[in-house]
């Protein structure tokens, strides 16, 4: 009764900015619940769900249900979610906000793509749409639904002029992008041999390739689990050479080379990655078999 007692008190408060404040200081997940659905559907009914109305859900990932441990009720759950609601809303709506300016140059724009996050957008929608089964009544949340419509077709437009300027730069300059020092020929030459990271008697160097992994399941869940177990230094964004079949992707990126430049200790092509890592890291054949162990596999190939 208590709970109830202090929602009537706050509800009338009409004022977005009130349940704004009102939501980031309550910690009862009855009440958190509540004023949420009281916030959306006041901002759908004044048409003011937008960048400006959601500035303050950008403090919501240190909001008390999710950092204190909390009474597990009927709504701890709801809440958490309508929070999450709100937080990806805020993102998406921040990072669109913001604008895309075109780059003239590949490397600043592979810079711009991972320190802007607009990577998470696609992922942050996806979050907002899952959350959004908990937002009552049922006539709200289908207003809801035609806005992360609307959202999602502002994203693709968004990511389609980023993917059109990587295009026109590298159509500009066809020749020059298969020499690009950003492209993933030259991961392993930046990042292990100009920095000297060499296997000795006591350590061993691993190379870790996930194909097809996206860049927001790296940040948001596999960099969080290995960051435990290794560390995780310098990030870098690389572009696989065309056409990015998954084979030609990563035995390019272990031979350091083009398809073209696969050759063995003969000079025969050769698509082997252990005599092309070795060629790579300036081993001979016999040493390459002592020092390098490259194993490949697929999720298939474990079930």
């Amino acid at each position: 009764e208590g709970q109830i007692a202090r929602l009537i008190r706050i509800l009338p408060l009409l004022k977005l900015e009130d349940l704004a404040r009102a939501i980031l200081q309550e910690k009862s997940p009855l009440l958190v619940f509540g004023l949420i659905n009281c916030f959306l559907q006041q901002a759908i009914d004044e048409k003011s769900l937008n960048n400006n109305s959601l500035q303050w859900a950008a403090e919501l990932p240190h909001h008390s249900l999710f950092q204190e441990k909390v009474l597990e009720t009927d709504f701890t759950q709801a809440a958490r979610q309508a929070l999450t609601f709100l937080c990806e809303l805020s993102y998406i709506e921040s990072r669109l906000q913001k604008g895309f300016q075109r780059q003239n140059e590949i490397a600043p724009l592979l810079d711009w793509y991972k320190s802007s996050g607009s990577y998470r957008l696609e992922l942050a929608h996806a979050r907002a749409r899952s959350a959004l089964r908990v937002i009552e009544p049922e006539e709200l949340r289908e207003e809801l639904k035609k806005y992360l419509k609307e959202v999602r077709e502002r994203i693709h437009g968004f990511l389609e002029d980023v993917d059109l300027n990587l295009s026109d730069l590298i159509k500009k300059d066809q020749k020059g992008f298969f020499t690009h020092p950003r492209l993933s020929t030259n991961v392993l030459r930046d990042l292990v041999l100009r920095a000297s990271r060499e296997p000795s008697d006591k350590t061993r160097l691993w190379i870790l390739i996930f194909d097809g992994m996206r860049l927001d399941t790296w940040e948001e869940v596999v960099k969080k689990a290995l960051s435990s177990l290794l560390e995780v230094s310098e990030e870098k964004l690389y572009l696989c050479p065309l056409p990015s079949y998954t084979d030609i992707a990563r035995t390019s990126l272990l031979a350091g080379r083009l398809p073209s430049e696969w050759e063995d200790y003969q000079g025969k092509y050769t698509s082997d990655h252990n005599i092309l890592a070795s060629r790579l890291f300036g081993l001979g054949r016999e040493e390459g078999k002592r020092k390098l162990r490259i194993v490949v596999g697929s999720e298939t190939d474990y079930g």
